[in-house]
């Protein structure tokens, strides 16, 4: 009898399958950053500065030749900096990190994390090496998982836009495994998305745990490529005996 590789690193996505996030957001909250423009005597209003991040972010894809945003992922801090310098104002890293939170604070206020993820995340963090792996900007995911009491149970963390590729890249889950230093089939991905999460972990050789999540699990058409096992959100304290059967 062949003998199961062991699991020892497990990837999370971060939205919709640890917490929730509302994506329409709040516009108002670019105030934060043209705000501190006007402070600087350059006057600016938040709807301007959102469409001048918007071509700093445009300018990026297409000096990496991704126009169409398919497999590249720019870095927010970057864009936001890079309109405050062409302005002439120079902000220091701490302080820009400090703006973006506080944008992101107001731009999405009301995240919580699910039932049951805390519970789950600490018996897994027991036994495994736990890692994200989320298409998200770092300059803000990291707090959001510390506010939300969570981030400890982290020992590496793995956001698109540090890394400036989406999960629809091989890179991205490279890049994941020069990490952990593991082989792929000793690593599992689990998140809500069936393409991104499934489909693209698996291609490169990583075992797949699908989150059913009914806010998202409309946009999930599985096809060929079958997730390793599938777990619904409300079950979720179910996945480290879900793990172990991998």
């Amino acid at each position: 009898m062949q003998q199961k590789n062991k699991i020892k690193t497990i990837f999370f996505d971060v939205y919709q399958t640890l917490q929730s996030i509302n994506d329409t957001g709040n516009d108002k909250s670019w105030h934060v950053f043209s705000d501190y423009l006007n402070d600087n005597n350059v006057k600016c209003d938040a709807l301007e500065f959102r469409k001048l991040v918007n071509l700093e972010n445009q300018k990026y894809y297409q000096k990496v030749d991704d126009v169409g945003m398919k497999t590249r992922h720019h870095d927010l801090s970057n864009s936001i900096n890079n309109v405050f310098l062409n302005h002439n104002v120079a902000v220091e890293k701490n302080d820009l990190l400090d703006l973006i939170w506080e944008f992101r604070s107001e731009y999405a206020s009301d995240l919580e994390i699910y039932p049951g993820v805390e519970s789950m995340l600490e018996k897994l963090f027991a036994k495994y090496f736990l890692s994200t792996a989320s298409y998200t900007q770092g300059s803000y995911t990291r707090k959001e998982l510390e506010k939300l009491k969570i981030a400890q149970y982290f020992s590496s963390f793995v956001f698109s836009s540090d890394i400036g590729y989406r999960k629809t890249d091989p890179k991205f889950f490279e890049i994941c495994l020069e990490k952990t230093e593991n082989k792929p089939v000793e690593c599992v991905m689990v998140g809500d998305n069936y393409l991104q999460d499934v489909v693209s972990s698996k291609t490169i050789g990583l075992k797949a745990v699908l989150i059913d999540n009914p806010q998202t699990s409309a946009n999930n058409n599985i096809t060929e490529v079958k997730p390793d096992a599938i777990v619904k959100l409300e079950n979720i304290e179910e996945l480290p005996d879900v793990i172990e059967s991998l």
